[in-house]
């Protein structure tokens, strides 16, 4: 069962994956965790719960409206086009998609300024599809 892109539902994986900075040891930050720039802040998450909870997050970006790239402010509407989130939901399902490789930043955050309206550009990425042996 597919879960629904809501607000909810993507704090809710949000906070499971998400760490506090002040927790982490420097020495395994490369090995353990995952730091993504956002617009607001910048998140750390842990990579194995980033994992764990991949198809979830699969999902829940492959319900976002459009395709290939927009800006962070066009993501708050579902295939449907209903308004799913507020702006703040949108980073925090964008930056898990950066975690977990759906997404990517067109340009490094200190372009972002240069960009429509001073945000960031999300592109979609297409996740290699692991070959199935029959």
């Amino acid at each position: 069962m597919e879960i629904k892109l809501t607000a909810t539902n993507v704090d809710n994986i949000f906070s499971i994956c998400s760490v506090e900075l002040y927790t982490i040891n420097n020495e395994n930050v490369s090995e353990n965790y995952k730091m993504v720039e956002g617009l607001k802040q910048d998140y750390v998450f842990d990579s194995t719960k980033i994992e764990e909870h991949s198809s979830t997050i699969d999902s829940l970006t492959n319900q976002l409206a459009g395709s290939g790239s927009a800006s962070l402010l066009a993501l708050d509407k579902d295939k449907d086009g209903t308004k799913w989130g507020q702006p703040e939901d949108v980073e925090k399902l964008v930056a898990l998609g950066v975690a977990n490789g759906n997404f990517l930043y067109a340009n490094s955050k200190d372009l972002w300024h240069l960009n429509p309206d001073g945000v960031p550009i999300i592109l979609r990425l297409e996740k290699e599809k692991e070959a199935k042996t029959l």
